[in-house]
């Protein structure tokens, strides 16, 4: 990503915000870069920035591991920071407890950080 990197940083230092937001959306599965600028885009792009981050928590969730979930949970906790982040990452825990539902470790994480989103034990 370092070629990138240098261009976004010169998005970011010559506030092209526009370009900035193609140049994530290029690269939407990788949540750290993501991660990295978003916070030059939230207030602008909120909705946008929201949808990055869901592809990337998505992506970075199919990978197994306590050690992923907690990075996963922290993605999570960045979009509760953007504007209208709480119900997109509210949904987004619902629908990967759905999907991953043989993962007793990701729900436990989970449940730690937001025990007000679970869904009702089965």
């Amino acid at each position: 990503m370092g070629g990138v990197s240098t261009l976004a940083d010169i998005y970011v230092e010559e506030g092209f915000h526009e370009r900035l937001l193609n140049l994530l959306q290029l690269t939407s599965g990788d949540i750290r870069f993501i991660e990295s600028y978003s916070t030059h885009l939230t207030k602008e792009y909120p909705e946008e920035i929201l949808e990055l981050y869901e592809k990337g928590v998505r992506k970075a969730a199919v990978e197994t591991g306590r050690k992923e979930y907690k990075r996963v949970v922290y993605y999570l906790q960045s979009m509760r920071n953007i504007k209208g982040g709480d119900e997109v990452a509210a949904g987004l825990v619902r629908k990967l407890l759905q999907e991953y539902s043989n993962r007793p470790a990701m729900r436990d994480e989970f449940r730690k950080s937001f025990p007000g989103w679970m869904l009702r034990e089965e």
